[in-house]
């Protein structure tokens, strides 16, 4: 018998008429299962508002370091003149998570001028980075839109924008440096748009 998706869906739909009807209950007791929340990410028209507010250079050079090259917070700190290679548009993170090197990508608008700033460490250190972020983001109201938002949500960001974009996941992976492809995949779950177009082409 050949298969006839029409008539299949025809089928699907007329089992599910009785659907309400039926009971479905079960006697044995429910198991209370931990939720597992997925992380707040900034997204480019976040980060756009979150610079506007900002008043100091370099705290905009740490978002943008956070967001379009996806480092960590450590990492944003730590980042020297040496590493960056303009030619290239390349960034080197040097003894990152676990004390992995890597190469990403430079931020879209990084200015040679910015090198005075490297390494940021010498300006201020974690607290007072999250602090500056967290006050930048109350004050551009992206906090009251994600309250949750903390400063590795430009990371966040940084991920999920580029499988927005299309960019293989394996390559994902390498440029931020996660050593399991499951932690990268945690980024398709936060925005669903492109596997929800491909199901929906194919339905």
């Amino acid at each position: 018998m050949i298969y006839n998706q029409q008539n299949h869906k025809q089928e699907t739909k007329s089992s599910l008429s009785s659907f309400a009807k039926t009971d479905s209950s079960d006697s044995s007791p429910a198991v209370k299962k931990r939720s597992k929340k997925l992380p707040v990410f900034v997204s480019e028209e976040d980060l756009l508002e979150i610079l506007k507010v900002s008043k100091h250079n370099h705290h905009k050079l740490a978002y943008l370091l956070g967001f379009y090259s996806g480092l960590r917070i450590s990492e944003v700190l730590n980042v020297e003149p040496r590493d960056i290679d303009m030619d290239k548009g390349t960034l080197f993170v040097r003894e990152g998570k676990n004390g992995k090197d890597r190469v990403t990508i430079l931020p879209p608008f990084f200015r040679e001028e910015m090198f005075k700033l490297m390494p940021l460490i010498k300006l201020l250190k974690v607290r007072a980075l999250q602090k500056a972020f967290m006050k930048d983001c109350l004050n551009s109201g992206v906090l009251e839109k994600k309250p949750s938002v903390h400063f590795h949500s430009l990371r966040h960001g940084f991920c999920t924008h580029a499988i927005e974009k299309e960019i293989d996941i394996t390559r994902v992976q390498v440029l931020a440096g996660h050593s399991n492809i499951a932690t990268t995949n945690i980024y398709c779950h936060l925005n669903p748009k492109i596997a929800l177009e491909e199901f929906r082409s194919k339905f």
